[in-house]
């Protein structure tokens, strides 16, 4: 994935297509009834400019329960963040990406797009997908979704199912 920088803010390439063709007519598709499932997620974490580490994990995991958005187009495709877990930050010259495990609930199809990852955002009530985007304090890449599992995922015990070396490489590969 590729990524711009606007006033100091990280944006993906579709992030910032979608701003410049819709801006604030971008609108939330609803999830449908049943359409939904838990997921076991990795990625990384990426601190906006001007955010520690430290503060936007303690962001992230004040949001848990909250809708998270993603942009597909003129459409915020909107998932739960259930939980989530942070693993050892990995260094990147300037650049700081903390690796993490996470308990989605959506109807996404992640890892779908080989080597891109999926950036979310807090779709906060009350304002635009377009403000909420240029607001984050972090962007949430999600790069894939363990389908090794050979039983269902519960919001209770979903950390016996993490893989931590998977975590970090997926972290790595995040686009």
């Amino acid at each position: 994935m590729q990524y711009a920088i606007i006033q100091n803010r990280v944006l993906s390439a579709e992030e910032y297509t979608a701003l410049m063709t819709h801006g604030e007519h971008i609108a939330d598709r609803t999830p449908e009834a049943g359409g939904m499932s838990l997921q076991l997620v990795y990625g990384a974490l990426r601190p906006q400019f001007g955010e520690t580490p430290m503060d936007a994990m303690a962001e992230t995991r004040r949001t848990c329960g909250c809708w998270y958005g993603t942009i597909d187009g003129e459409r915020c495709v909107l998932s739960t963040l259930v939980d989530i877990e942070f693993h050892d930050p990995l260094f990147r010259g300037h650049a700081v990406d903390v690796p993490f495990s996470a308990l989605l609930h959506t109807d996404l199809d992640i890892g779908a797009r080989r080597n891109r990852s999926i950036p979310l955002f807090v779709r906060y009530e009350g304002l635009s997908p377009a403000q909420n985007l240029l607001d984050r304090p972090a962007i949430l890449c999600v790069c894939r979704s363990e389908r090794r599992m050979r039983t269902p995922l519960a919001e209770s015990g979903w950390r016996n199912a993490i893989d931590s070396g998977r975590a970090a490489e997926s972290a790595r590969q995040c686009r």
